[in-house]
């Protein structure tokens, strides 16, 4: 191959592989009836093996619009931010419209499918992706839920949960998996002036699961409604980084 065309050669590889690292989205990936989508933080490669972050996103959100908060996470890792399933004007969300007006018993069993489905995915992507160790977990409000709901009840699944604004229900707390000095930590984040979601109850339950001898707590935002502020994005990463690199240096 003469000089000029494998100088043209290389300069198109490193385009592209400055277009695929510099897409705050990721790449887009399929399962069932859903999409999802996929990024590697800090140069990492998309066949190498990786810690994996699940990424919930809150309701009438998406995976696009929750991507770009793990961009600058300072650890090599795998993201993965799969798509509620049912349709909203302005994105997805996990449950179906109305879902807060259901009798309790038929927001329970949505809340079990949710969980059970969510569940599956995770097998598949670990199936689909080298992964080094347990996926750590993450998600805003219903997102968040969620991922409570997965550390809980399959706490040997897991190596620790972050949710952003999210409810933990009592009866949540109550059906926990026991786990003793197993259980993955559940590092929580929310804001002092949530209406939506109102900070008290799920710090109050976050203290009961400690009392019982869970690594569990809540840091708290002044000044900060039902949102996942720039302030908290940061301090997520930071938790996840620093978890990730407590379980296994050199991610």
């Amino acid at each position: 191959m003469k000089a000029g065309k494998l100088a043209g050669l290389v300069l198109l590889l490193a385009m592209a592989a400055y277009a695929t690292a510099s897409e705050p989205t990721g790449r887009s990936g399929v399962w069932q009836d859903s999409n999802y989508r996929v990024l590697e933080t800090q140069g990492g490669h998309s066949d190498e093996s990786l810690p994996l972050i699940i990424a919930l996103h809150a309701s009438s959100s998406s995976p696009e619009e929750l991507a770009p908060a793990f961009i600058a996470l300072p650890v090599r890792a795998r993201i993965i931010l799969p798509r509620g399933p049912y349709p909203r004007p302005t994105g997805h969300s996990w449950f179906p419209k109305g879902v807060d007006a259901l009798p309790e018993s038929e927001q329970a069993a949505l809340t079990a499918a949710a969980e059970a489905r969510l569940a599956a995915f995770i097998e598949q992507v670990q199936a689909r992706y080298a992964t080094h160790g347990r996926p750590l977990l993450t998600g805003v409000s219903y997102g968040g839920d969620l991922s409570l709901l997965l550390v809980l009840h399959q706490p040997t699944r897991y190596d620790g949960a972050f949710p952003v604004a999210a409810r933990l229900l009592p009866e949540w707390t109550q059906s926990a998996v026991e786990c003793g000095a197993s259980c993955p930590p559940i590092h929580a984040l929310h804001g002092r002036d949530d209406t939506t979601v109102p900070m008290a109850p799920t710090q109050a339950a976050l203290a009961q699961l400690a009392a019982r001898g869970r690594d569990a707590s809540l840091r708290a935002y002044d000044d900060t409604t039902h949102d996942f502020t720039p302030a908290m994005q940061a301090d997520l990463r930071a938790a996840i980084a620093a978890r990730l690199r407590a379980l296994a240096e050199p991610y």
